[in-house]
């Protein structure tokens, strides 16, 4: 690279001369005094003492600036009236040059280490090896507690790899069960998420100027299909509005070419909602009662997602497709079932006001493809008056358990008991798991 240094003078700065990087990054500049010592007007010199206030540009080997320091930073004390042999360093902080663009993980589970190629379940917990790491073997994935879906993140940088077109990326996914033709990920099937920031003008809260971050989101409205232009001058001290893209109708993203670090990297690239394409909810039907297998048991699907990236103009035979892809990921956003009564508030006559005395009836029905357990539990304020919970159902893995668990009670204490009947899945978004579900009945047995 060629480096040119300068003299800070009050009337014209003073070119020092340039030197050209060597391959370990040095370089070396001679001048004489006279050349920071020139001045249009003899007269008027007033750099005849001390030495030059220096500053520096560095040209890339294209022609264009790395650096360009402002001229104040010669009247810097670390730069003013520099000695005869001066050192300084001078740092260019250029973008990670990515020679890949690919989908590595979802949420925290890495698709080629973390997740069953087989069967699409999660192998172990992760982040391997992290204090917080969570899910386990055998889970499947949700839209997570709040349903906006899973993250899937990735790499793609700004120009295609090695320094080419500008670029843009989409994901896929295949439900075999339907079809082998991949849909793009788009629409209602996108849910908002920040996948980087860039620097833009802005003030602060007294009106002066100041460089902020603005965070960019992938978002199935609010925005534009194309990379947003920088908001306009704020009001004094106003907040940063988000700059939103939204994906087209084939699911293409363009990469915002004014990204920090100019790549998008290990954040998400997009927050894609299941349940377009693997419904869940609810999952009882109509008829269906506690004590009883329900009558359709609920499954989720198999789906392979698949990631592309290529110039903004579309793939060329020197700028092919970059693809990559997750072979098998089991989805199942149904809810499991839960459901709990007691026999004797089904008989003729009784309801849940009725009180008991002899016998009770516990009717249960837990079930989910990928149940992680299910318990069913009593509590009393009677354990004070040396009352003892008896043992009762409970159980792990799939699909659970249905049936009419009977407890002679004639020698328990007057007073009410609250049946639980507590189930949770073996599901994740990728960053948080199911947190499960309970049931209750109450009962009061009076003496």
């Amino acid at each position: 690279m060629k480096v040119r240094a300068f003299d800070v003078d009050w009337t014209q700065d003073d070119p020092l001369g340039s030197g050209i990087t060597d391959a370990t990054g040095h370089f070396r500049i001679d001048y004489l005094a006279i050349d920071f010592m020139r001045t249009p007007f003899p007269s008027l010199n007033i750099e005849l003492f001390g030495g030059p206030d220096l500053y520096f540009t560095i040209e890339g080997s294209g022609g264009g600036f790395l650096l360009q320091e402002p001229r104040s930073r010669g009247r810097d004390s670390d730069r003013q009236n520099a000695g005869p042999c001066f050192c300084v360093e001078l740092c260019v902080d250029q973008p990670t040059t990515l020679d890949h663009a690919w989908f590595t993980r979802v949420g925290d589970f890495d698709i080629n280490t973390d997740i069953d190629p087989g069967t699409g379940l999660t192998k172990w917990a992760a982040p391997v090896g992290m204090s917080d790491a969570h899910g386990g073997p055998g889970f499947g994935f949700y839209d997570g507690l709040s349903g906006y879906g899973m993250k899937l993140i990735g790499d793609c940088p700004t120009q295609y790899p090695g320094g080419g077109s500008p670029m843009r990326y989409r994901f896929l996914y295949v439900n075999p069960a339907i079809s082998p033709t991949p849909v793009p990920i788009t629409g209602a099937a996108v849910s908002a998420v920040a996948i980087g920031d860039r620097v833009v003008p802005w003030t602060d809260s007294l009106g002066n100027p100041i460089a902020t971050a603005q965070t960019i989101w992938v978002a199935p409205s609010g925005g534009t299909t194309a990379t947003p232009p920088p908001p306009p001058p704020p009001p004094m001290g106003g907040p940063v509005p988000p700059a939103v893209i939204i994906p087209d109708a084939q699911g293409w993203v363009i990469v915002p070419p004014t990204v920090n670090g100019g790549i998008l990297s290990g954040a998400p690239l997009l927050r894609f909602v299941s349940a377009t394409a693997v419904p869940g909810g609810g999952s009882t039907s109509p008829g269906d009662t506690a004590g009883n297998p329900p009558a359709v048991p609920r499954n989720g699907a198999t789906l392979s997602i698949i990631f592309e990236a290529e110039p903004v103009t579309g793939a060329t035979a020197a700028e092919p497709t970059l693809t990559n892809s997750l072979p098998k990921i089991m989805i199942n956003n149904w809810i499991e079932v839960n459901l709990l009564n007691l026999l004797q508030f089904t008989l003729p006559g009784a309801n849940c006001c009725t009180p008991l005395s002899t016998d009770l009836g516990i009717q249960y029905t837990a079930d989910h493809q990928l149940l992680r357990s299910w318990a069913i539990s009593i509590t009393s304020c009677a354990s004070g008056s040396g009352w003892l919970a008896p043992a009762l159902p409970s159980g792990v893995g799939a699909r659970g358990s249905a049936g009419t668990d009977n407890i002679a009670i004639g020698t328990w204490p007057g007073c009410s008991y609250t049946v639980w009947l507590t189930t949770a899945r073996n599901v994740t978004d990728g960053e948080q798991d199911d947190t499960g579900r309970n049931s209750q009945i109450t009962f009061c047995i009076d003496r």
